[in-house]
């Protein structure tokens, strides 16, 4: 495995990133099965902080460390009012959803140590563009003890022929939950509207179709990697060296790269070939490209790129 990542889970084809220990159909729906399996079986210990000097030691007032509970490594020193969302509580979170809305468990690890932790829920919704061109609905829920994000609970979506994750609202108007660590994670009061998601995945159903139909032109290409990744530069010949690789890289995987013949040279292609480039290609390694992807710059690089076709069929 890369540096940093720990062991993860996922269930159906293996993953872009090439992690992981297999779920098998039944353990879908075995909530403490897929933990296990994804290797976040320790919980966070909160420690004093203490200084030393000259062999004097003194408890820090207002501060703890995070650690994990099965190697001891340092998480992260916080705040005393940094509210914990310990891994048990992130799986449980789901068994309401698996036992009473028929959603399966599909992946679920840890990043940089176990920094962040997530899991992700395949909803049992999805519709298939031009044939085969498949896109499901998921859900996410994810943490962190760096102090880096808040717990997050969303809808999103996942092409099934290249496993990247296109990172849009589905929800029709609820966006992303998110509750801050100064405040008690209650899992009993995190509520997610599945008709709601329903109605939402509908319209993102239809907008993708539209996407999927608009024939682009070459200039329209151009055009739209230019104006997502170098919005202050106007003309293509004005750009540097870099800059010029990075979007004949694009360009290439917007004709060559996985899942872009069926997507085809369309709105929905450049989609892709952005969701490509950020869930594959950008980023240090494996860690941070897929931190990036879910969490940081790739997400919303994603969310713009969206919006950014979704004017093409406007």
């Amino acid at each position: 495995m890369a540096a940093n990542i720990d062991t993860m889970t996922y269930f159906g084809e293996t993953p872009w990133h090439g992690l992981g220990e297999t779920l098998t159909e039944q353990d879908t729906q075995d909530v403490e099965k897929v933990r296990e399996k994804s290797g976040v079986i320790w919980n966070v210990n909160e420690k004093a902080v203490y200084t030393v000097d000259e062999n004097v030691q003194a408890q820090v007032p207002g501060f703890k460390v995070l650690q994990r509970s099965d190697t001891g490594s340092t998480l992260s020193v916080v705040s005393d009012d940094y509210r914990v969302v310990q891994p048990e509580t992130v799986f449980e979170f789901y068994k309401n959803f698996v036992d009473n809305h028929g959603f399966k468990m599909h992946t679920a690890g840890s990043l940089a140590g176990g920094k962040k932790i997530w899991a992700l829920a395949e909803v049992g919704k999805e519709f298939a563009l031009k044939g085969n061109d498949k896109v499901g609905a998921y859900l996410l829920l994810a943490t962190s003890y760096d102090r880096s994000m808040a717990t997050i609970a969303k809808f999103t979506s996942v092409r099934v022929v290249c496993q990247n994750t296109l990172n849009v609202s589905i929800d029709d108007g609820n966006r992303a939950i998110k509750v801050s660590h100064s405040a008690e994670f209650d899992k009993g009061q995190i509520t997610l509207d599945v008709e709601a998601l329903a109605r939402g995945f509908d319209k993102f159903h239809m907008e993708s179709k539209a996407m999927s139909e608009r024939i682009v032109s070459r200039d329209e290409v151009v055009k739209f990697f230019l104006d997502l990744y170098y919005p202050k530069v106007k003309d293509a010949n004005e750009i540097g060296t870099r800059q010029r690789n990075t979007m004949d890289n694009l360009i290439n995987i917007f004709h060559k790269g996985k899942g872009q013949i069926e997507a085809g040279q369309t709105a929905w292609g450049l989609l892709n070939a952005v969701t490509l480039h950020v869930d594959h290609e950008k980023g240090r390694n494996r860690d941070s490209a897929l931190n990036s992807a879910w969490f940081g710059a790739g997400e919303k690089l994603k969310d713009d790129a969206f919006k950014a076709a979704l004017k093409l069929v406007a």
